[in-house]
């Protein structure tokens, strides 16, 4: 009633916690709308400038009191007292800043400058509370959730379940036997599922103030909470109990607290399964969601691996491509250059064979014949002081003298300032060998002369170019 809600707060003077705490005690609001109109404030019956003006037109009118005398300052003389403080408060405040100095290489600078939150302050409070619990009245009890009761509600939210706050005091005569009552076996049963039991401690700033709100008259206090359905954010009170109701036992007691626990319980209940229901409905829709899309990224993620290997393979196969036609230019070129410096050695050959000629000497130039792999046959002159690499370089170049006679024009220029490539060592596929007697010519630094004069081949040899491998049918 809002006439009566005015009256509580103006015996009050306004103080809201006070006027709270006092329409719950029996009677008083009763007592107040019987009683006579209560006398209004100071501050209600004249205001402050009206109390001055008088105050100063009653201070120009004679006054019947004696008028008393300035009292005279007493004169302070040597005290050793200030000696003995200032060196404490000097080691006061040097520890003070060995502190602040600690905490802030922790990292705990916001508990250094402002002290220990508000929020962990109560945090520790609840926890010392269910401390107290387990040193005083053993561990055998059902579970408190150790935090805040902000935490409690939030928690009891999130799982649609049935919050029960408890408030008491370890200073109290009743504690004792309410504690037994919370460790009887019916009522840990009870509050072993779909429960969120928190205990805090009446002399703590959090739990009295819960108390106020919620309407406790009397400690221990029970209050059973739920959530609200038309506002899923919030809770509402559907149950309370304000002290123990008359000395019984602990398993009476627990009797009756089961009892106020389960009448709203099974009144909410189902409501309370059905918002779980669908907040169970609305996580198993989430983690579906959250499986698609993971699904859906990691699907992204090979594809753009399979781009990515693709764009690899595509840039490995050009590197490879290009690679292998650097080779081959390297190649041609080495072909060419070797095709030249032939040339030039088959023109000495020719001159020194014409000059052994003229002078009717016996000239060191010998005839070797080869039978290609295609089946051709090729002879060439050939002098003793040759080495039987040039055979190797003879056949090696025979598609590019082929050209040459064709064209008479290199890829690379003149043929006479063709060069080999610089750190190119060409690999021969194929090896020379005789037939009859057969041997292998594999030392291609030795010359032609002392080779073949060792096989009695000189001065006229006829040699087989063999592959080194089988060709593929």
């Amino acid at each position: 009633d809002l006439s009566t809600a005015v009256r509580v707060l103006k015996s009050k003077h306004w103080s809201v916690p006070m006027a709270i705490q006092a329409y719950y005690e029996p009677g008083y609001a009763e007592q107040l709308d019987s009683g006579p109109p209560l006398p209004p404030l100071a501050a209600e019956q004249e205001p402050q400038s009206q109390l001055r003006r008088r105050r100063a037109a009653a201070s120009d009118e004679p006054s019947s009191e004696p008028h008393r005398a300035p009292q005279q300052t007493p004169q302070v003389g040597f005290s050793w007292r200030p000696l003995f403080i200032w060196p404490l408060d000097l080691v006061f405040k040097a520890a003070q800043l060995i502190i602040r100095l600690v905490l802030g290489l922790l990292g705990l600078q916001h508990i250094a400058s402002q002290g220990v939150p508000r929020q962990l302050q109560q945090q520790i409070a609840t926890e010392t509370s269910t401390q107290y619990f387990d040193h005083t009245f053993g561990s055998t009890h059902p579970e408190f959730f150790t935090g805040t009761f902000a935490q409690a509600q939030a928690q009891a939210l999130r799982d649609s379940a049935c919050l029960v706050a408890v408030v008491w005091s370890r200073h109290h005569d009743d504690t004792a036997l309410f504690a037994r009552a919370l460790q009887h076996e019916r009522l840990m049963q009870l509050l072993a599922d779909g429960f969120v039991l928190w205990l805090g401690d009446v002399a703590t700033g959090e739990a009295a103030g819960m108390g106020l709100v919620v309407g406790a008259a009397a400690y221990p206090f029970v209050a059973v909470l739920v959530p609200k359905e038309e506002d899923a954010g919030a809770m509402r009170v559907v149950a309370r109990c304000s002290g123990v109701p008359s000395r019984r036992s602990a398993a009476a007691l627990a009797d009756a607290l089961a009892e106020l626990i389960r009448v709203p319980v099974e009144r909410h209940g189902q409501a309370m399964r059905a918002a779980r229901r669908r907040r169970e409905e609305q996580a198993e829709a989430r983690r579906i969601l959250e499986q698609q899309d993971s699904a859906y990224q990691a699907s992204l993620a090979r594809d753009r691996l399979r781009v990515e290997e693709a764009r690899l393979r595509e840039v490995q196969e050009q590197q490879r491509l290009q690679g292998q036609q650097d080779e081959q230019r390297r190649r041609e070129q080495w072909r060419w250059a070797t095709f030249g410096r032939l040339q030039r050695q088959k023109k000495e050959t020719q001159e020194e064979a014409a000059a052994a000629a003229a002078k009717g000497g016996e000239p060191q130039v010998g005839r070797v014949g080869l039978r290609l792999e295609d089946g051709e046959r090729a002879v060439l002159m050939v002098r003793a002081q040759d080495s039987v690499q040039s055979l190797f370089d003879f056949v090696e170049t025979r598609a590019v003298a082929c050209e040459w006679e064709r064209v008479r024009e290199t890829p690379f220029g003149p043929l006479h300032a063709v060069h080999v490539p610089e750190g190119y060592v060409h690999e021969h596929d194929f090896v020379l060998v005789s037939q009859f007697p057969r041997a292998v010519f594999d030392d291609r630094a030795a010359s032609l002369g002392e080779a073949l004069a060792a096989k009695g081949l000189w001065p006229s040899a006829a040699l087989i170019v063999e592959p080194l491998f089988e060709p593929e049918t």
